[in-house]
């Protein structure tokens, strides 16, 4: 958990762009939420095994899907490293999937967090089913004419509107 004070600069500089640091009006505002974040990131970095800019990198990520805020995008993080884990998928899987949630749920008029969440929870629930047999490559397959990583995404792209007008209707 080291870091360099070049890092910490760079983070510092990069709040600004992704408006951590609106409203802060002084030096002991900026002061507190620089401290709030490093603490956010250092639980992020953990559990992405990265440094802090990689996690930062990944609350930014965060950000375009609908999680605001570095303790939901520190929340965020530790629920998609369980979803990779527990349905032995990628976390490039589980973002992108979080990614287009959330992007169907604005087209709906939905959050873009609770989409984030729905894509998580569906590709979570493809690893899981891949892994005790359930859904099977074939399937998957049949269904999108791909295999592996991105037959699970495109399958859980597939899944993802139905649900969404079911729950709009």
């Amino acid at each position: 958990e080291v870091t360099s004070f070049g890092e910490l600069s760079q983070i510092a500089e990069k709040m600004g762009g992704m408006g951590l640091t609106q409203g802060v009006r002084d030096v002991q505002e900026f002061s507190k939420k620089f401290k709030e974040t490093v603490t956010a990131l250092k639980t992020m970095a953990k559990d992405l095994g990265t440094t802090l800019e990689g996690a930062l990198e990944f609350a930014s990520a965060a950000r375009q899907s609908g999680v605001f805020g570095m303790n939901n995008a520190a929340k965020f993080t530790n629920m998609a490293r369980g979803t990779a884990m527990a349905g032995g998928l990628a976390m490039s899987e589980v973002t992108s999937a979080s990614n287009i949630g959330s992007q169907i749920s604005r087209s709906v008029g939905g959050l873009g967090s609770q989409g984030a969440m729905a894509g998580m929870k569906t590709i979570g629930q493809i690893g899981t089913a891949v892994q005790m047999g359930l859904l099977t490559e074939a399937d998957i397959y049949n269904v999108t004419g791909q295999t592996g990583a991105e037959g699970r995404s495109a399958y859980a792209a597939a899944s993802m509107p139905k649900s969404a007008n079911f729950l709009q209707s």
